[in-house]
């Protein structure tokens, strides 16, 4: 009985699913620090991420027709370009069914959906709103000023709906900061992550070690978010194995990654 409520919660009889994820690596723990970026280069993204337990994923989106498509580019022709809804929202949610309401089973806290919205901020979040709507129970949300957690934190960067979503006193939704906006008193209930382009503040381009300067920054980089209980993210940084290990020394809590199994052997292997 308990399964059943719980499908019809979710919406699950209006949804199509498409093909099975692989079997995740179970004796691997949920790697909480892991966020795979350009999931647009990969064919099977979310079923990649999902296999070797990532807990943060990336979605790119444009807003097209009244539909949101997934792509990094803004694409000429729609056709065969997945939805969002395809893509992830509905093998989340059969997933969350059968893991009895959870991404992963063994995790203990939401799975983090991170959709960067390339342009028409507000107007792609007011469809998001109606195309959600039926999945609602999914997602962690403020029902009117309460804070209720849902088995996925979804946030948004790039073109981010500032007009609309701050000023809802109930919603699903929230906002990825920068790094200026802190210390502005925003709540982590609206801004639970901050983000920021690595060139801005850093030089080091990840091979050696990193100046003794440039780590204190980031430590207080770090500081200064956890301080307001958020999470920290940097973009645009090295692509290298130095800087992931500087950035998990430091703290940094969701490090981004185009090649999963990298990121994924180098969580693991930690004595």
């Amino acid at each position: 009985m308990k399964r059943i409520l719980f499908l019809l919660a979710v919406g699950l009889s209006a949804c199509s699913s498409g093909e099975k994820i692989q079997s995740d690596k179970r004796d691997t723990p949920v790697l909480y620090n892991a966020f795979s970026h350009n999931d647009y280069t990969r064919a099977r993204p979310l079923e990649d991420a999902l296999r070797l337990k990532y807990n943060c994923v990336e979605a790119d989106i444009h807003l097209i027709n009244d539909e949101l498509y997934v792509r990094h580019d803004r694409p000429a022709d729609t056709t065969g370009v997945p939805t969002l809804l395809d893509l992830y929202i509905r093998p989340l949610a059969e997933r969350i069914s059968d893991n009895w309401g959870k991404v992963y089973p063994d995790s203990d806290s939401p799975f983090f959906l991170m959709i960067d919205i390339k342009a028409q901020g507000d107007a792609a979040y007011d469809l998001l709103k109606t195309q959600l709507a039926p999945y609602r129970s999914l997602f962690c949300r403020i029902e009117n000023g309460e804070w209720i957690e849902g088995p996925i934190l979804l946030f948004f960067s790039g073109s981010r709906p500032m007009k609309t979503l701050p000023n809802e006193y109930s919603r699903f939704a929230f906002l990825d900061g920068k790094f200026d906006e802190l210390g502005l008193e925003i709540p982590h209930t609206l801004m639970p992550v901050v983000s920021d382009n690595y060139k801005d503040y850093f030089q080091w381009d990840g091979v050696g070690e990193m100046p003794p300067a440039e780590y204190a920054l980031m430590e207080s980089l770090v500081r200064k978010s956890h301080s307001e209980n958020k999470k920290i993210r940097f973009w645009g940084g090295p692509h290298t194995m130095e800087y992931k290990t500087v950035q998990l020394k430091a703290g940094v809590d969701l490090i981004g990654e185009d090649n999963l199994q990298d990121l994924y052997e180098l969580l693991t292997n930690q004595s």
